[in-house]
């Protein structure tokens, strides 16, 4: 035995170990342990696949069957990979001595991570069959044990995709992402419009690309599939070339097995037409067939549709149950900012709801809110908005939010209910709102300025608040009726309050 076996001989312990009496078996049940064996050994470096090599050898005799079960196992790990170098030790044991090696060695070193060996100990009786294999003979000391990933790390990051910012740093390659807007607010279009940008920038391949188009006209299909065409991106129609909405399941899970999946990127469009969302059960199933299919290395993106209810703080809401919101790795609100705006140009937001890593909180788009000649030139026009232009929008939907209540506080101030516990307990009730959220309506909205702020107030007796309103350029109608009418108070005019210490 030279050096190298000698070496090997004592770092595994292999004469402190009892040898097994285990029954006389046939190949397909000595292949049978062996991997029942591998299962447990990572293959970390050269030393380990030496041992593994001439263990497989000797037991099943040099046959070809064992060197493919070697090639197999190999594939695995970071130390040798190459069919050919994995043939090259496997040549190399012919001229081995092979008493050291064989399922002991095996043995040891599954025993060494802490793993339970119940193999038979008495000789095969004489009536034994030759087909009995060993399946199940090795078992972990818990199920956690035996479904620990802690030597499994290098086959998951052959299977993930590196997760890297794409959609204009809208999601992230590896993860599911969905979009969540209104009718008409212009998703697929900023979506079309991020994705085209994606390929130009060589951020993602287009041959792995699938737009997945359930929710379009015959025409609006045959357009937008010649667009991506010149970008080398594919587009599948609902009831075109042998697809349907409903083949997504079955076609990808056919990819998974044979491991054509990692790399691929499928724009579900829209996320009604591939399950029913408002449906529990068929929800979390799909989200559970998605995380299958980014664990691994696919990217999912979803357009998905808002309920026509806003919140009580007139924030938009998902559709659906909540299963596709908190089980997706990303998640965005994609809200109208222009809504009234005369400048011509249609600009939304998408907002960031819930994020899995390093993408963009907010991204804003702008494109003519006129008819164009073609989808192509409309798409042609979509362009990242102007950050002034957003932050100036984004004050206004805000106001336009809070004008409800604001409306209601000017009645109350207008009205002679004017100090601040008076206002919180007349707008609360009528508007149902909480009196927290109606006092911090009023203290945002406090001030001097006008068109930012609506009132100020000036200290009383006791340091009560005494609002007063803020005369504006353009006087706003109220659309507020207190349940009971207060007592007229006072008007104040543009020269008092200027006057007004405040």
């Amino acid at each position: 035995m030279n050096d190298e076996v000698r070496i090997t001989a004592r770092t595994l312990n292999l004469n402190e170990s009892p040898q097994l009496a285990l029954p006389e078996l046939d190949e397909a049940a000595v292949v049978d342990r062996l991997r029942a064996l591998l299962i447990h050994i990572a293959h970390t470096d050269l030393a380990v696949s030496l041992w593994v090599g001439f263990s497989i050898y000797k037991e099943l005799n040099g046959a070809d069957i064992g060197l493919e079960l070697y090639q197999e196992w190999s594939a695995k790990g970071p130390a040798i990979t190459t069919k050919g170098a994995v043939a090259s030790t496997w040549r190399s044991a012919k001229k081995r001595d092979m008493k050291d090696w064989g399922f002991q060695t095996l043995e040891t070193m599954v025993k060494d991570r802490g793993v339970v060996l119940n193999f038979a100990r008495s000789s095969a009786p004489e009536n034994a069959q030759k087909s009995d294999t060993v399946e199940g003979v090795i078992e972990a000391q818990n199920r956690f044990q035996q479904s620990s990933l802690r030597d499994r790390h290098h086959e998951l990051k052959q299977e993930v995709q590196e997760q890297r910012g794409f959609l204009e740093g809208l999601a992230l390659l590896g993860q599911s992402t969905v979009f969540y807007a209104d009718p008409n607010t212009g998703k697929t279009l900023c979506t079309l419009s991020a994705l085209i940008n994606s390929v130009r920038q060589g951020e993602i391949v287009p041959e792995n690309v699938y737009y997945l188009n359930a929710d379009d006209s015959g025409a609006g299909l045959a357009e937008k599939a010649a667009i991506l065409k010149e970008y080398g991106v594919h587009m599948l129609g609902d009831g075109y070339q042998g697809f349907a909405a409903e083949n997504f399941k079955p076609w990808t899970e056919e990819m998974i097995r044979d491991g054509s999946i990692k790399g691929k990127i499928f724009v579900l469009d829209t996320l009604t037409k591939f399950v029913d969302s408002n449906n529990k059960t068929q929800a979390r199933n799909f989200t559970k067939h998605v995380r299958a299919l980014t664990s691994k290395g696919a990217t999912v993106v979803a357009l998905a549709h808002t309920r026509k209810n806003v919140a009580a703080d007139g924030s938009k809401v998902y559709a659906g149950t909540s299963d596709v919101f908190n089980d997706f790795d990303c998640t965005y609100m994609v809200v109208e900012l222009s809504a009234g705006a005369s400048d011509g140009l249609k600009t939304v937001e998408f907002q960031n709801k819930k994020r899995r890593g390093d993408v963009k909180l907010k991204v804003a788009y702008s494109y003519p809110n006129v008819p164009m000649k073609s989808y192509e030139e409309l798409l042609l026009s979509v362009q990242l908005a102007d950050p002034d232009l957003v932050s100036t929008l984004n004050k206004g939907a805000e106001i336009r939010s809070d004008m409800q209540v604001i409306e209601a506080i000017k009645s109350c101030v207008a009205g002679g209910v004017k100090t601040r516990m008076q206002i919180a307990n007349t707008v609360g009730p009528n508007l149902q709102y909480s009196r927290a959220k109606t006092l911090a309506i009023l203290d945002k909205y406090s001030g001097i300025v006008p068109g930012t702020h609506f009132w100020t107030f000036t200290v009383g007796e006791r340091g009560a608040h005494i609002y007063v309103l803020v005369p504006q350029e353009r006087a706003r109608t109220p659309d507020f009726q207190l349940s009971s009418p207060p007592q007229p108070a006072p008007q104040v005019s543009l020269e008092e309050f200027e006057a007004l210490e405040v």
